[in-house]
């Protein structure tokens, strides 16, 4: 799905320095009973792209065999199991489906909602905390005769879909991103270039900043204690207190030199990761204020997503997945072949488990292990948790064991 409301900004940058940069974002009503998203296999997935439940011509992964085998996708751990049909083994050793049947190798989707309560066409960004799934959709005003923006949220287990906040008449609300933080969804109002906030139990929709010409055109979002940062096609890395105030910039190189790609934070955050167009990923010390001293090069040879955990930066370059040490360090390899091309991931996640990427497709790789395909159409966005990801395909909210 392509931000046109983004894209005419972003399209005079491209313009102005010379270069053209083209991104196919691909985005289905259906009941609020459980069900199985459809769409084009579309995507370059490297493997069979039957759809759950579709048996295909085998739907067999890149990484593992049909039928009974000793598998490696978990370090340690062998099975004997028909990994195109077992629920406890499906498509990879030790994958369990959660309760959900398991064909073709592939974890059966779960829907937990269609996109939105009155205007169920599709969902956009997804952000989730401990109990609810929350999405940028629209709102179907049958009495004023508008579709608005809108926020929206839906339990994890299932159950009813509520909305959350509207934008107001004439207000526009950015695509994506969306972030959930103390018991908060943030946002970007595309109308001002500003940054909305809303108790994700609903309410007032207040502003973090309200926006203006100094910020520039925002990209990627992430909460730290205290602060909203953000990182945007112009002014670099920058950060607002919480819950409002004014942004200052930790970071700027100037419109002709970066073009933001991704942001990602530790969870101490003690530095921010920031992309460009140039394939480097900088790395600024946000204990330090000062744009002299607060920032190196971190790495060369990065071509999308980045992520970050306790002690690592994980970012894709060429067919694989690299992990460095948030300080500085070597890159290793911990994750190859990403089974989808590299220009078609647009996120990169980790957690205790393993790592998650895709746009495509979605694809995980379980620290150790060999990559396989959880889900193999393109999706909008997805999120995880200890036991799902959650994902929109343009048809709703879906969840699916990971």
């Amino acid at each position: 799905m392509l931000n046109f409301r983004r894209g005419r900004s972003n399209l005079l940058f491209l313009l102005a320095v010379g270069m053209v940069s083209t991104s196919v974002w691909i985005s289905a009503c259906g009941s609020d009973s459980p069900a199985t998203p459809t769409g084009d296999a579309g995507g370059d997935v490297e493997r069979d792209a039957a759809g759950p439940g579709d048996p295909g011509d085998g739907g067999s992964s890149p990484d593992v065999n049909d039928g009974s085998v000793v598998d490696g996708n978990v370090p340690g751990n062998a099975c004997r199991a028909d990994l195109q049909k077992d629920a406890k083994n499906c498509g990879a050793c030790g994958h369990d489906c959660l309760g959900a049947s398991c064909a073709a190798g592939l974890c059966e989707p779960e829907r937990l909602s269609v996109g939105g309560m009155d205007d169920p066409r599709v969902a956009y960004a997804l952000a989730a905390d401990a109990t609810n799934v929350y999405w940028r959709s629209s709102h179907n005003d049958s009495d004023a005769g508008r579709v608005y923006d809108a926020m929206y949220a839906v339990p994890k287990v299932g159950g009813p879909t509520r909305l959350v906040a509207k934008a107001a008449p004439g207000e526009s609300w950015s695509l994506k991103p969306l972030v959930v933080a103390n018991g908060n969804l943030y946002w970007i109002n595309d109308s001002r270039y500003g940054f909305l906030t809303v108790p994700v139990g609903g309410g007032a929709v207040t502003a973090v900043y309200a926006g203006g010409g100094t910020i520039g055109d925002p990209g990627e979002l992430a909460i730290g204690p205290g602060y909203l940062y953000f990182a945007n096609f112009c002014s670099g890395l920058s950060r607002i207190p919480l819950p409002s105030g004014t942004p200052q910039t930790l970071q700027s190189e100037g419109c002709n030199y970066f073009m933001r790609r991704a942001l990602a934070i530790d969870p101490g955050a003690r530095f921010a990761f920031v992309t460009h167009r140039r394939s480097i990923i900088w790395q600024t010390n946000l204990a330090d204020p000062n744009q002299d001293t607060n920032t190196k090069l971190l790495h060369l040879d990065n071509n999308g997503p980045i992520a970050a955990d306790a002690t690592r930066v994980y970012f894709t370059s060429g067919d694989e997945v690299k992990a460095m040490p948030i300080a500085g360090g070597a890159a290793v390899t911990v994750a190859a072949p990403l089974l989808t091309r590299s220009r078609e991931n647009d996120k990169l996640l980790v957690d205790a488990k393993g790592l998650y990427w895709g746009k495509a497709a979605i694809v995980a790789a379980r620290f150790g292990g060999t990559p396989f395909v959880l889900y193999p159409h393109p999706v909008e966005d997805f999120v995880v948790d200890g036991r799902y990801v959650y994902f929109t395909s343009g048809a709703g909210v879906f969840r699916l064991a990971k």
